[in-house]
């Protein structure tokens, strides 16, 4: 009989020098007859052996295709118990029908043909097929799995403890009405502020902050919005004071002129005398140590953001003479 290197058993077979036939790793094509053959100068004698090789198909044990629910974010386990002689070897098919690595950040497949997937993602849901395969055959078993996800719902309710829900938690951002975007918590005191909770607070809201502002949830499986319309109550200055007055005063006395205003927003309140501007944040005029040069028309005018300038009080100095002892 011809055999291989019988110098090394990492061949199909070795015939060793005291006549015993080494097979390695046995498969199918091993079965049939062998014959040993011995001779010398008296004669010959001959051995038949049949090799009959004992392999059993590859074979899983519970085949039932199943349906395995994992919640977002989860570690998933998936058996696969094979059996079959020789011992079958298992790959795992992804839902793109790749095969799964059988060690990696996002996968593992142990000895027992049980495979682990971290982190469970949206985009791994699918079918995945589990395959054993030996020199006798191959099997096949399905898994579907399905990562549970919700997409986000704003409930819009003002005194609701979460103001949005879904699986996995949903990013918040605001859109501002000029289309600037905040989506980071504020870490510092600022008159405008995104809060832990994703509350937006405006601190002294003035008439530019007016405008739509829309709430936006998202997360792997959609997006939800709200949109929330912000009012500045506006009301143009009205001036408290007579709309006209006459004032006379002795020569070198001192006057206060007083000029107020409601309005929404706050106005400011501005004197032109004489075609001189002066500006008086309380609104009142203060004259002092009266002389004839101060004789002439006061106009009060108060503005605010609305747009709207109102003329509202004229006021009239007349200087009286001094009197004649």
């Amino acid at each position: 009989m011809q055999s291989d290197d019988s110098g090394s058993r990492t061949k199909r077979y070795v015939v060793f020098n005291n006549g015993t036939l080494y097979f390695n790793d046995v498969g199918l094509r091993e079965e049939g007859d062998y014959t040993c053959y011995a001779e010398n100068q008296i004669g010959k004698d001959e051995m038949k052996v049949r090799v009959k090789v004992v392999a059993e198909p590859a074979t899983i044990r519970n085949k039932t295709y199943v349906i395995i629910n994992v919640p977002y974010g989860d570690v998933v386990t998936v058996a696969c118990e094979a059996k079959g002689e020789p011992t079958p070897k298992v790959t795992w098919l992804s839902p793109t029908n790749r095969p799964i690595p059988t060690l990696s950040e996002k996968y593992q497949v142990y000895r027992d043909g049980t495979l682990l997937i971290q982190k469970a993602q949206r985009s791994d849901s699918g079918n995945y097929t589990c395959v054993v395969r030996n020199s006798a055959g191959e099997d096949r078993k399905v898994v579907w799995i399905h990562v549970n996800v919700q997409p986000p719902r704003i409930n819009g309710h003002l005194n609701a403890i979460t103001s949005a829900s879904g699986t996995p938690s949903p990013h918040i951002s605001w859109i501002f009405p000029d289309r600037k975007i905040l989506q980071t918590v504020t870490t510092t005191e600022s008159r405008i502020m995104l809060h832990e909770n994703r509350t937006l607070s405006i601190k002294q809201a003035t008439f530019s902050d007016r405008g739509v502002y829309k709430c936006v949830a998202s997360n792997a499986a959609g997006a939800d919005s709200i949109s929330v319309r912000l009012h500045i109550a506006a009301l143009p200055p009205i001036i408290q004071q007579d709309k006209q007055e006459n004032i006379s005063l002795p020569l070198g006395s001192s006057v206060n002129i007083h000029c107020t205003a409601k309005a929404a927003p706050s106005p400011s309140i501005r004197w032109f005398v004489n075609g001189n501007l002066f500006v008086f944040p309380n609104g009142t005029l203060y004259i002092r140590n009266v002389s004839p040069k101060d004789s002439g028309i006061y106009e009060c005018i108060a503005a605010n953001m609305v747009g709207a300038r109102s003329t509202v009080t004229l006021e009239m100095v007349r200087v009286m003479p001094p009197t004649l002892g």
